[in-house]
């Protein structure tokens, strides 16, 4: 287990930092960062996980979280955020939601 996790389930209120589902989180170090630095790391459910990993995000139901996760206070998730509405930015309220953070 990364020894940042239990920071991280603090940060997130025990809930994944994209979609807010309770659980068992995992962190998700956001690239081009390749440390274990914690403002580096977002903490995922394993749905967002393996979306992300497998760059699957053909459930759009579970994206539409990213509506609310797009404006968190942590910059590393904003860019997280970011990065995967601009892949599904074909979508209406992917593409609206995008609009609106410029």
């Amino acid at each position: 287990m990364n020894y940042n996790i239990e920071k991280l389930n603090l940060r997130a209120n025990h809930s994944c930092e994209l979609c807010v589902v309770k659980g068992e989180l995992y962190a998700f170090t956001v690239s081009p960062k390749g440390d274990d630095s914690i403002d580096h790391q977002v903490a995922l459910c394993s749905v967002c996980q393996e979306g992300i990993e497998s760059n699957d995000f053909s459930n759009s139901n579970h994206w539409r979280a990213l509506t609310g996760s797009i404006w968190s206070e942590t910059t590393s998730v904003q860019a997280l955020s970011y990065r995967i509405l601009d892949q599904l930015k074909s979508q209406d309220w992917a593409a609206e939601t995008l609009d609106g953070v410029f």
